[in-house]
């Protein structure tokens, strides 16, 4: 079901989504209920993937900073390298 849905918008930000809804043939409002949608969708995503991280931690599932730095120095190492052979 459908519901509308009433926001205020001060003139730039209006204008810069009636200027985007205008690219993708759309009308603002459907626009701005697809935004909406979409960061409604990415948050709680976001929210549940916090909660596991944190439910991970419970369990004791964590790890140490050094093993993350070292994760992450050899992440970057990797993809430079893979950057450079493309080169």
């Amino acid at each position: 079901m459908n519901a509308p849905l009433a926001i205020t918008l001060d003139d730039e930000h209006r204008a810069q989504l009636e200027a985007l809804a205008a690219e993708r043939s759309m009308s603002a409002a459907d626009l701005a209920a697809k935004a909406v949608a979409d960061f409604v969708e990415e948050d709680a995503a976001w929210v549940a993937a916090v909660k596991e991280g944190l439910a991970s931690l419970d369990r004791g599932e964590g790890r140490s900073l050094e093993e993350v730095d070292a994760d992450m120095r050899a992440y970057i190492t990797r993809r430079m390298r893979e950057v450079e052979e493309k080169a």
